[in-house]
């Protein structure tokens, strides 16, 4: 993934594995098949598979994060609690007679300070989903992006681009029309990948699946593109509660989760917002299996119908790789 804040920590990375090594019921299974090919229409497809293990390992990363730090929080909570005379003081800075210095803001008792410690763990949860909702920002405009690099035209219609589209036809004339059209076309990157993300994420994955022209697994019966955007938004509804700090759950979210009985949230309108570790963990499943799905609607793109997992096969145009965590 691009370099972020958000990616600085990573506990795992993507291990390529080629398929003529793969052995039946190896350990962990095996997931982000990679599709290869020399076709120049289709290598946008090899980009985006490819890099479907690395944003699988970075969500995961992410994930693994928060629970290390809703762990320390427990940790921490039980040290206090059984440590009672231990003093823990928070710090931090203070102007005084022209001089900013370290200061003692509080400072709490054992008792007191595993009480604190009990009080924040269930607020973890919650700002652990409005990152894990940042995280699917970056997969799906990430994606999109490799899409529309892989197909440039997409970018170039209208009136607006002719002269970006006059660039892009002398590109191979000379080193100055290559470096020209370089520049006129990451400024056309940046600007539509800054739009897009004041369209709503639900939005810009609709976008993408629609402007890609793919379909659902060709073995999926019960959800489709319609699913997930929603799961989408409500993620998304979530995080805009969250980031506001707001104290009730909003009609929006109320709505979204009686329209989605099997997804497992259940927070209704009016109640207080209580994010729990259980809607992290549904978070994280959904953003795992999404990326499933976008891997197999990606080969079947390339290849056509496929297997039910495990059966992938190689095609005349191109040849499935691997990858596990």
């Amino acid at each position: 993934m691009r370099e972020s804040l958000r990616n600085r920590v990573r506990f795992l990375d993507q291990k390529v594995i080629d398929a003529n090594d793969l052995v039946p019921n190896q350990p962990g299974g095996i997931q982000n098949l990679i599709y290869r090919t020399q076709d120049p229409a289709l290598k946008w497809i090899e980009n985006a598979t490819s890099r479907i293990g690395d944003w699988r390992a970075s969500e995961r990363s992410v994930f693994m994060r928060w629970a290390i730090t809703i762990n320390a929080l427990h940790v921490a909570r039980d040290r206090y609690r059984d440590s009672p005379d231990i003093l823990l003081t928070i710090d931090t800075l203070r102007t005084a007679n022209g001089r900013t210095e370290r200061v003692h803001m509080a400072g709490w008792s054992g008792e007191e300070a595993a009480g604190n410690h009990e009080a924040t763990i269930p607020m973890m949860a919650a700002y652990a989903v409005q990152d894990m909702y940042g995280i699917v920002e970056e997969i799906v405009l990430e994606l999109y992006e490799v899409f529309v690099r892989g197909n440039p035209l997409f970018l170039m219609k209208g009136d607006d681009y002719k002269p970006l589209r006059a660039a892009f036809r002398a590109m191979g004339d000379g080193e100055a029309e290559r470096v020209a059209f370089e520049a006129m076309w990451e400024d056309r990157i940046a600007g539509w990948r800054r739009n897009r993300t004041f369209d709503g994420l639900h939005k810009v994955f609709a976008s993408f699946w629609a402007s890609a022209g793919l379909n659902r697994p060709s073995s999926y019966s019960l959800t489709d593109v319609a699913d997930w955007q929603r799961v989408m938004e409500t993620i998304g509804e979530v995080r805009h509660l969250v980031t506001h700090g707001e104290d009730k759950v909003s009609k929006r979210l109320g709505d979204l989760c009686a329209a989605q009985p099997n997804l497992g949230m259940t927070f209704k309108e009016g109640e207080p917002l209580e994010v729990k570790l259980m809607d992290l963990w549904i978070v994280e499943h959904f953003i795992d299996q999404l990326l499933n799905a976008i891997n197999i609607s990606l080969l079947e793109k390339a290849v056509g119908p496929l297997p039910p997992p495990g059966g992938a096969k190689p095609d005349q145009a191109g040849t499935p790789a691997a990858t596990e965590m």
